[in-house]
């Protein structure tokens, strides 16, 4: 039996990555956070300086180095260094690490088929496929938040005392990851989880022995301060300011960049973002609150519970914030859905629930055929059939749901209608609406036009950083008057300009005596604003 969960494991395993495969090179980077950090990772194995962290000739201080030392670890690992595929490698890692964890925690509570049946959820969640396919923190910290979870699961139910060298250990190493990757917020999930589990039961607060304190810090610190040291001293203490004062408590005290929104904003969203876990839960929430003394529903509302309050206070609100705590989410799914005997209750629940499984897999469907169609682009009929496919799916497990029958059937055949529609979208829809990829068509039109051998770009009115990835680290993001400068000094270049700055572009060069010829024009759709933008290239005129 044992040898078959282990298979059963390494199943999954592929399946994630096969699940979360397609799309990995095919789509280009994606405005505004995921060129960020590809490019300041690009400029770190450049320059081969893996301490600082730059973007172009601006300092980069809003998180700590962990991701750019995956992403620049897979990208030398890998000899792919232009390639953005190379830098998703940690993101898509990350997220089958989270699958995985998920499978571990569950076990902690429940028996395998149920604990697997979590993991297969995990692998299902919207918001995990979107970020397992982004170059950033998130699907990585993911991975590190799960794996201190799971071992903190096994720390608050070991019997006896566990070694150091097990779970305790697992346990700091994951913080100290998720530390590295993306500052406190696996400390905020495991220390609300630890303060929640000990409050809520006073006489069991023996258990936080089991945790190993001393050595555990000891060994946190470590590993996380030799960076930290070395970043203060390379800037003088600008990190800090920066990544704490203005970037983490900023987004606490106000929503920065736009993305201000009222609570329960996360709870509202989370019926598409973290589809079909959230709805499923939802369903089942009657249940799931009948359980709520059990050591699984216990420890699992312990997980998602404070910190999912915390981020509801929090101004600056972004859909992918509650991930850490949607694997919790899946477990009691599995527990509630799988191993539970009792009803259902709350009938408006289990059918509003239903409801929302049912809507949003079958609004994808003319989706897929409106949105290529809107933008111009071509509609993939094989997208459609699998997409229909999934939506049936998916009413079929929401029946089963609203009539709480069948639950193991309709659980396993929402999650698969979930895996199906993250790899369509990613594989068959995404990287075939041409419109809303403008920075790569650039980008190869500037070397195919410059007339001239390693062009530097030079954008007006295009300002996203997926160009200046992929047209090179010395593309000059440019005013009117800088563009001029560059044209003129530049002895190969080609200028980009958009439509509204076109004519304040052309005095400017002409006051500088840079003589233009047309070479190229693009239209398309800035993915970052939803703007529709005509750009025009430019090179200098030959005498």
């Amino acid at each position: 039996m044992t040898n078959h969960f282990r298979l059963s494991i390494a199943l999954l395993a592929l399946l994630s990555v096969l699940a979360f495969l397609p799309g990995l090179a095919s789509v280009p980077p994606i405005d505004r956070d995921e060129p960020r950090y590809v490019q300041a990772t690009k400029q770190m194995v450049e320059s081969g300086n893996f301490v600082d962290i730059r973007l172009q000739d601006e300092p980069r201080y809003k998180k700590p180095i962990g991701i750019y030392w995956l992403q620049a670890l897979a990208v030398e690992a890998t000899g792919a260094d232009g390639s953005l595929w190379a830098y998703r490698l940690p993101s898509l890692v990350g997220a089958v690490l989270a699958v995985l964890g998920t499978v571990v925690a569950a076990r902690t509570f429940l028996g395998r088929p149920a604990a697997l049946a979590a993991g297969f959820l995990t692998l299902s969640i919207v918001v995990l496929s979107v970020e397992s396919h982004l170059g950033k923190t998130d699907a990585a910290l993911l991975g590190c938040v799960v794996w201190a979870q799971a071992a903190l699961a096994r720390i608050w139910m070991a019997r006896p005392r566990p070694s150091l060298l097990g779970w305790p250990f697992l346990f700091w190493v994951a913080v100290a990851a998720g530390v590295l990757v993306k500052g406190p917020i696996v400390l905020m999930v495991s220390g609300l989880t630890i303060a929640w589990l000990t409050l809520s039961d006073r006489a069991n607060w023996r258990w936080l022995g089991r945790i190993r304190w001393l050595p555990g810090l000891l060994l946190l610190l470590a590993l996380v301060l030799p960076w930290f040291v070395a970043i203060h001293l390379a800037t003088d203490g600008a990190f800090f300011q920066e990544a704490v004062m203005k970037d983490f408590l900023g987004k606490a005290g106000s929503g920065q960049e736009g993305h201000w929104a009222p609570p329960f904003t996360h709870l509202v969203l989370s019926v598409a973002v973290a589809w079909p876990v959230m709805p499923l839960t939802v369903a089942g929430a009657g249940a799931i609150w009948a359980a709520r003394a059990t050591p699984a529903i216990r420890f699992l509302m312990a997980w998602a519970v404070p910190s999912w309050i915390v981020f509801e206070i929090v101004s600056t609100k972004l859909p992918h914030y509650t991930l850490p705590l949607l694997p919790a989410l899946s477990i009691a799914v599995a527990a509630i859905y799988l191993e539970e005997s009792r009803p259902l209750e709350w009938r408006w629940l289990r059918w509003l629930g239903a409801f929302e499984l049912a809507s949003v897999a079958v609004l994808l469907f003319p989706a897929t055929i409106a949105l290529p169609l809107v933008l111009g682009d071509q509609v993939s009929i094989v997208a459609v059939v699998l997409v229909a496919i999934a939506a049936v799916l998916a009413v079929q497990a929401a029946r089963r749901v609203a009539a709480d029958q069948d639950r193991v059937r309709a659980v396993l055949a929402v999650a698969g209608a979930g895996v199906i529609l993250n790899a369509t979208a990613w594989g068959l829809v995404i990287p075939n609406l041409k419109s809303v990829w403008l920075a790569p068509r650039i980008a190869d039109a500037t070397a195919e036009v410059a007339g001239c051998p390693d062009p530097r770009l030079v954008s007006v009115g295009y300002r996203e950083m997926s160009l200046v990835f992929l047209a090179g680290t010395d593309t000059l993001l440019a005013s009117p008057e800088m563009a001029a400068d560059a044209m003129k000094s530049e002895p190969c270049a080609v200028l980009a300009v958009v439509a509204r700055e076109k004519d304040v572009t052309l005095s400017a060069m002409a006051a500088k005596g840079v003589a233009l010829q047309e070479v190229g024009q693009e239209e398309g759709v800035n993915i970052a604003n939803g703007k529709r933008l005509d750009v025009t290239l430019y090179r200098r005129a030959t005498p």
